[in-house]
């Protein structure tokens, strides 16, 4: 059960006096549906390009008002690399409550971007000779009681501690 071995690893660090925050970020490509059956992206858009902001926008903003009913503050989007692709970040929390966001924000992107007529796919590589898309997976090292970045240091190479060193070293 993925559920009970993050909250045994969760103990565990706690035990160790840390704490994780972490988030994963999302990346989809918004798909129609062809005349023939197949699919093909609602826009030929690059990155960053206002005209895939546009293309998406009620869809979008769909999206956000429902991550925002849910609790799930969003931080950023923007139209990713590849035609049709975005890309949404929610804000960190504790790994559990970060699990259970990730689940629910997949959920919502599909099913409100099914709501307008269109296919939300969270798959690596949908459209061949397009960008991929990624969900990638931010974390950050703190003290048990979630005050202090235990990676940080100003001084330290890369501007991070021993203990962060390790930790990645561990990852």
């Amino acid at each position: 059960c993925p559920r009970s071995f993050l909250k045994r690893q969760v103990q565990a660090a706690a035990d160790m006096g840390l704490a994780l925050q972490m988030v994963i970020e999302f990346e989809w490509t918004m798909a129609q549906k062809l005349p023939d059956g197949g699919f093909a992206p609602i826009d030929e858009s690059l990155c960053f390009a206002t005209t895939g902001m546009t293309t998406a926008h009620r869809v979008i903003l769909d999206i956000v008002n429902a991550l925002d009913a849910q609790h799930i503050p969003v931080e950023l989007y923007y139209p990713e690399l590849g035609h049709g692709q975005q890309e949404l970040s929610i804000r960190h929390a504790d790994p559990l409550t970060a699990a259970d966001n990730h689940v629910m924000t997949r959920e919502t992107i599909r099913s409100v971007t099914y709501n307008h007529g269109f296919i939300a796919s969270l798959a690596p590589k949908p459209f061949l000779g397009q960008a991929g898309n990624g969900g990638h997976i931010h974390f950050s090292l703190w003290d048990a009681n979630n005050k202090r970045n235990l990676m940080y240091a100003p001084d330290g190479a890369y501007k991070m501690t021993d203990t962060a060193m390790h930790f990645i070293a561990g990852v």
